[in-house]
């Protein structure tokens, strides 16, 4: 935890919802804000920190009222590295950031797990100013791409899976925009390493603005969704 700058918590002992507390209260595997002031460890609010690297510029203003400031990638190989362990043997899965982007060219990853050398891995990333989930089994791919959204306003986007029932959906700001079948599958894997920003694969870096990364190691309801993108401002 960042030492003095949770939003709500110093504030009112707790006691005030904020999308800081609903995102603990869904038991996130990965919470990164991107709300670190300086350096290059990228603080984990629950488990193994992340390490920034190739220059990502931090403490940016805020993307959403009473947030942490934020962090500024520009293409590249920059990158946030989260350790294997994280998301292990995940079959349900749920992706939460705020992105801004700044560009909107191209393939740019977002959050991926990122190993080549295995044969599970999954990529959520930009084509142009679409959002794609891409999940890669045994070298296949199988793309569920969403509805074009605003790339150049703040926006808080969700990706749901839950792997038992097939399905796959796309929330932007609390609203679903986009529904499709993907088959159920591992997304997780204990030598993998999750990457925000980057795929060393050599997809194209993200050019943006980013904070609250949050991975679930479960389909959060549209309900739960709605909430994390109201405490935000963004619904």
């Amino acid at each position: 935890m960042i030492p003095g700058i949770v939003a709500g918590a110093a504030i009112d002992s707790g006691s005030l919802a904020t999308l800081y507390s609903e995102t603990i209260a869904d038991s996130p595997a990965l919470y990164l804000r991107f709300g670190d002031p300086s350096g290059t460890t990228a603080t984990n609010e629950v488990g193994a920190s992340g390490t920034y690297s190739a220059g990502i510029a931090l403490a940016q203003t805020a993307l959403y009222p009473g947030g942490l400031t934020c962090a500024l990638f520009t293409g590249g190989t920059q990158a946030v590295t989260i350790p294997a362990s994280t998301l292990t043997a995940a079959t349900n899965m749920t992706l939460r950031y705020i992105v801004k982007p700044t560009s909107v060219s191209g393939f740019q990853m977002l959050l991926c797990r990122d190993n080549l050398a295995s044969p599970r891995k999954f990529q959520s990333r930009m084509n142009g100013a679409s959002l794609e989930f891409v999940k890669i089994s045994g070298g296949v791919e199988t793309i569920s791409k969403a509805s074009v959204f605003a790339a150049n306003v703040t926006t808080m986007i969700h990706i749901v899976i839950n792997g038992g029932a097939g399905t796959i959906k796309f929330y932007q700001d609390g609203t679903e925009i986009h529904s499709t079948t993907i088959g159920a599958t591992d997304y997780g894997d204990a030598v993998q390493d999750l990457r925000f920003g980057y795929n060393a694969g050599g997809a194209a870096g993200y050019n943006g603005y980013a904070s609250e990364v949050a991975a679930f190691p479960s389909a959060l309801s549209a309900a739960r969704v709605l909430v994390h993108a109201q405490m935000g401002g963004f619904a």
